[in-house]
Order: C-alpha cells, then sequence, then structure tokens
C-alpha cells in the first residue's frame, strides 16, 4: 500500500493451491518448502514429527486456534464448526509442539484468531520460546489496544482483501470489511516492526479488480 512505512506484500491466493484442513479444533497445517510431502506432515500427528518435518524444511505452522469468524466467505477453506474449542492450556502445548518440531514460524489463524480471550497470552508464549509469530485476521478486531499490548511480539499481520473498495469488497465479505482493513493498515503504519501481507482470494467476483488492488 502506498505511503506504508511497513513491509507490505500483496499475496494473490488461488483457492485450487490451497488444502482445506479438516483435523478439527487441534487442526494445525504446515507450509513448508516441500508442500507434496504429506508423509512428514502426518508424522506431525503421530509423534514422529520432529525429524520428519526438519528433513522437509518447515518453514512455517498454521494453527486454527477457532472457526469464529465474522465472515463467510463463499471460497473459505479454513475448517469449519469446532464443536468445543481447545482450552488455553491445550493451545499453550501445541505451541511448544511447533517448537519442538523445527518450524521457525507460527501463524495464528481460524477463523479468526482474535476472537479468542488468550490470543495475547498465545503470542507471548510463542515468541517467549523463541518462534516467529504471525496472525491472520479479518482486521475488525486489530484493535490499538490490540496493537499496543501484544504488537512487539508480533512479526507478520496477514489481511485479507478481495477489493480496491468496498462495492467490491462486499462481493465476498461483510459490509465495511473494506474501511475495517484500511483502519487496520494505518494502525500498522505506526509499527515499522511488523510485516503486513495483503491476501486476495481471486474469484470471478473480483478477477477484473486485481490491478487496482495491487495499486491501492
Amino acid at each position: 500500500m502506498k505511503g506504508a512505512t511497513c513491509g507490505m506484500h500483496n499475496t494473490v491466493r488461488w483457492g485450487a493451491n490451497y488444502e482445506p484442513c479438516d483435523r478439527g479444533p487441534l487442526a494445525l497445517v504446515i507450509t513448508g518448502t516441500d508442500k507434496a510431502d504429506i508423509d512428514s506432515r502426518r508424522s506431525l500427528w503421530n509423534g514422529r514429527g520432529t525429524r520428519a518435518s526438519r528433513a522437509s524444511g518447515v518453514i512455517a505452522i498454521s494453527f486454527h486456534l477457532t472457526s469464529d469468524c465474522e465472515h463467510q466467505c463463499p471460497y473459505c477453506w479454513a475448517p469449519k464448526g469446532f464443536p468445543v474449542p481447545i482450552d488455553t492450556a491445550t493451545a499453550l502445548r501445541i505451541v511448544s509442539r511447533v517448537k519442538e518440531v523445527g518450524a521457525r514460524r507460527i501463524i495464528f489463524t481460524g477463523g479468526d484468531p482474535l476472537a479468542r480471550s488468550d490470543i495475547r497470552l498465545l503470542v507471548l508464549y510463542a515468541r517467549d520460546l523463541g518462534l516467529e509469530t504471525a496472525l491472520s485476521t479479518s482486521g475488525e478486531r486489530l484493535t490499538l489496544a490490540f496493537l499496543n499490548s501484544v504488537g512487539s511480539s508480533i512479526d507478520l499481520v496477514y489481511l485479507p482483501l478481495d477489493g480496491s473498495c468496498e462495492a467490491v469488497n462486499a462481493r465476498t465479505r461483510n459490509g465495511g470489511h473494506f474501511i475495517a482493513v484500511m483502519e487496520a493498515l494505518a494502525r500498522l503504519r505506526d509499527r515499522p516492526e511488523i510485516d503486513v501481507k495483503i491476501c486476495t482470494a481471486v474469484t470471478r467476483h473480483n478477477i477484473e479488480d486485481v490491478p487496482r488492488i495491487l495499486r491501492l
């Protein structure tokens, strides 16, 4: 985005390249240098994950903390309908496990991870373990108060934007989301230590608008 002092990148996501996660509230999605290495992904769950994940060059692990979200995007590939969200103690153990398997970064995602009341604790714990921390959030809950309390422990924020204006963005997201993301970006400009990625799901609803999104 023009005028931003923090590092910002546009990531265009084609839904076919992303796998849905159906493992429920304990879901972790590994993203590494070898996306086809399914065996090493599975080994994380059966207790043999440390050697396999390091061998496959895992860089980041996405931790789906919740299925709660402000939006019902038609293309969403995130897990849906967690019957009982995991408790804080279990979430902390999973964060520890991410460190143990040799990942460099943990991505707190969902749903919207900021819907959880313990998200500050989880971010701070991950940082204390030496992990890089990232948040993938829809943007509405990325308040100034939240950034003041935990912003120094966040390395990267992912924000979704499906249009260069409210009219296009609202074709797939709730009304007002475009403004919410613009406001979140304004807050992040004052925090150059936090990298920012704008993620765009390209669909028939916005494909003609992608060049304008890139020029924002």
